[in-house]
């Protein structure tokens, strides 16, 4: 319901590019040390993670649709499912080892300061590659 009008507004690259920011903020609401709002922003935290999830996959797979010839798309799908999911239980093995050492709090604000710092990069990169785009219009 949300992703259709965000695209709309925004355009799908937008939308792909940005919408990581979102979980990357749950993450660190999730790394808040414990007090009286413990419940809260921790809830808060996982429902940014899990909307900003949805928003990302709509606008992936409404720009898949529109770039990748349709007897390619299995491929591509299969291609980077492999890559998403494959990449999960590597991230639970390093993330639960470092939590024994780190704490879980730690590792929840490092992996949203990676998220965060990685995001900023690519919305830099997708800056710089308008800005070239715009030049060679002209």
């Amino acid at each position: 319901m949300l992703s259709p009008y965000l695209i709309k507004k925004f355009g799908s690259t937008n939308v792909m590019i940005f919408g990581p920011l979102i979980p990357s903020f749950g993450l660190l609401l999730l790394a808040i040390p414990n007090n009286q709002y413990t419940v809260l922003l921790f809830s808060l935290g996982i429902f940014f993670s899990l909307l900003s999830r949805s928003l990302g996959s709509v606008a992936r797979l409404t720009v898949q649709s529109l770039i990748i010839p349709s007897e390619e798309r299995a491929e591509v799908n299969g291609t980077l499912m492999m890559f998403t999911w494959g990449t999960i239980p590597i991230g639970t093995l390093i993330g639960s080892y470092l939590s024994v050492y780190l704490g879980i709090q730690k590792v929840m604000l490092i992996a949203g300061l990676i998220l965060v710092i990685s995001n900023i990069y690519m919305i830099k990169l997708r800056a710089s590659k308008y800005k070239i785009t715009q030049r060679n219009a002209i």
